[in-house]
């Protein structure tokens, strides 16, 4: 296994710690203590992380997840409060820092799993609907609550209304700010397993194993099949379909992997 930290200028702690085993890379927000803020120096570690995780062959499967039970409580709020002369400068480059980040997590071709066991909070919301899969812990709560200081989860929107829940309970969760429990999250969709504290990581890895034993040109189509066809009216579906499976049943590999899979 190897591992580095990233750092922001000046010598603080590390923000992201970064981990790679066996075509693994594990990404751990590294300030759980303060909640894990999302400011511009975390970001940018975070969106180039996942760039290279995307363009290293040698990377099959992400990780992302927290130090602490706090997994995110979303944007470093203290940018809006700054006096400094080109704050408005800095709001919209952390604003679009945020949205590369949670692109970047969701068009990869590489399939990136979370882990949570308790608090998720505003834009880490974000964070976990990018994401294609996610694992939690009975104690996990999450809540959009950018309406009680009078924001409004505009960056989360696209990656929550209907990918993760129906249109009308993405409205409901935002208009109430309501933290919703663990079973209540895996019940509409913001999670898709609950597993105990003690067999999490027998869980993961698990998990992680079925992903490495799955073809990775399969893997990154599925991500595309399924984003693209999200915008797409049937007829355009259909045919995404059609020409995504001719392309893959003529690759000698696959060939190979259906020959192997039928002799057992």
């Amino acid at each position: 296994m190897s591992r580095t930290s990233t750092a922001p200028t000046g010598g603080a702690d590390p923000v992201l710690d970064t981990q790679t085993d066996s075509g693994l890379l594990i990404l751990t927000l590294n300030r759980g203590d303060e909640g894990n803020p999302l400011n511009l120096a975390v970001l940018k570690h975070l969106h180039q992380a996942i760039e290279d995780a995307t363009n290293a062959p040698e990377i099959r499967a992400i990780l992302l997840r927290s130090d602490s039970d706090m997994f995110c409580i979303g944007m470093d709020l203290a940018a809006l409060l700054s006096d400094k002369s080109d704050r408005g400068g800095d709001l919209r480059e952390s604003i679009e820092a945020y949205s590369a980040v949670l692109t970047g997590i969701y068009a990869s071709p590489k399939p990136v799993v979370c882990m949570l066991s308790g608090e998720v909070r505003a834009g880490g919301v974000g964070l976990v609907c990018a994401c294609d899969v996610v694992v939690a812990t009975a104690e996990t709560t999450i809540a959009l609550t950018e309406v009680l200081f009078g924001l409004v989860p505009a960056n989360v929107l696209p990656y929550l209304l209907g990918l993760r829940v129906s249109p009308q309970k993405a409205r409901y969760l935002v208009l109430t700010a309501k933290t919703v429990e663990s079973d209540e999250a895996l019940r509409i969709g913001l999670i898709d397993e609950i597993e105990g504290r003690e067999t999490m990581n027998r869980r993961l890895r698990t998990l992680v194993r079925q992903l490495m034993r799955s073809s990775p040109e399969a893997l990154s189509e599925a991500k595309r099949l399924t984003r693209d066809m999200l915008w797409q009216d049937l007829d355009t579906s259909k045919e995404s379909a059609i020409r995504a499976l001719e392309h893959l049943a003529n690759d000698p590999k696959v060939l190979e992997g259906i020959r192997a899979f039928r002799e057992g």
